[in-house]
């Protein structure tokens, strides 16, 4: 127990006084059903094949607007110990297409009332570059002309997970080191967590929070709360620190299926240029029956 404490001491440590730059990854406005690619130890915590499909178009209308495709797959292997999973993404900003591949690995500790676990993530990086999509002022700019055409990056990533039933906290650093530099560097960490209560028999509340930080641009957080009537249908919201007003909509269709979205109104200046962001999740939980008693399994 001593061992596990100080290891667990030591990535804190790590982890909070890292040398970081600054690099913009993914928004995730509904980031609990999103938390595999956030945090790469949270895999397997259901016990359960957990299969998540994920699209976000981000700024519609807006001329090169972000649009993001995830699938992410992960599931215990023979005891609740051991967890693998697989990320595929495809990211579509401008001229630039972005290809993630991840796989994962989390090792997971029961204790009496927590799960705690321990994760690492490995996987390839492939930038492609579509230079007919760009409007040269001068046709013959020497910069265009020796860009190159693709990039491939070798990156990997680390967190730690605590939950329970009723709940979760972690902290992670998804690209903790990237081959493009050879160092610890583009390197943001997350901070995430939050709490399943019942209100009444069959009514839960949700809330939780997301904190980003990246070296040289501003801390960021997510602030949401969910309310879950009869525990099938989930209404909240969530507040991004001037950036945007979320709407948040879940909808569990059964023990084992669950479809949600997210509308993002943004509260920054390109606001007057786009109808703001939508985001479609769908998630399965095959495997293992679950009984709508264990609110875990249904809401996150």
């Amino acid at each position: 127990m001593r061992i596990i404490t100080l290891y667990i001491l030591g990535c804190f440590t790590f982890i909070l006084n890292l040398n970081i730059f600054a690099q913009h990854l993914n928004v995730y406005s509904n980031y609990l059903l999103n938390s595999a690619a956030i945090n790469c130890a949270s895999i397997g915590k259901d016990e359960a094949l957990d299969i998540n499909l994920y699209a976000r178009n981000q700024w519609t209308q807006l001329s090169g607007n972000p649009n993001t495709y995830n699938l992410a797959v992960n599931s215990m292997i023979r005891t609740p110990s051991l967890n693998l999973g697989i990320i595929a993404q495809n990211d579509v900003l401008g001229s630039t297409t972005t290809q993630n591949f991840t796989g994962i690995y989390a090792y997971r500790i029961k204790f009496k009332k927590v799960k705690l676990a321990f994760g690492i993530q490995s996987g390839i990086e492939i930038i492609n570059y579509n230079l007919n999509k760009l409007k040269k002022v001068n046709e013959v700019d020497n910069v265009v002309l020796i860009n190159q055409n693709q990039t491939v990056n070798f990156k990997t990533g680390t967190g730690i997970y605590l939950h329970n039933n009723y709940f979760f906290a972690g902290l992670s650093i998804p690209n903790l080191l990237n081959s493009s530099s050879f160092n610890f560097s583009q390197t943001p960490n997350y901070l995430l967590g939050g709490l399943i209560l019942k209100v009444r028999k069959s009514d839960l509340v949700k809330p939780s929070f997301l904190i980003r930080r990246i070296d040289g641009s501003p801390l960021t957080f997510d602030v949401s709360c969910s309310y879950y009537f009869f525990s099938k249908l989930g209404l909240g919201a969530s507040y991004r620190y001037k950036n945007a007003i979320i709407g948040l909509a879940e909808f569990i269709i059964n023990d084992q299926f669950k479809l949600a979205y997210c509308y993002d109104y943004s509260t920054i200046a390109v606001s007057n240029y786009q109808l703001g962001s939508h985001e479609i999740s769908f998630r399965a939980l095959l495997g293992k029956k679950y009984k709508t008693k264990n609110p875990r399994a249904l809401l996150y």
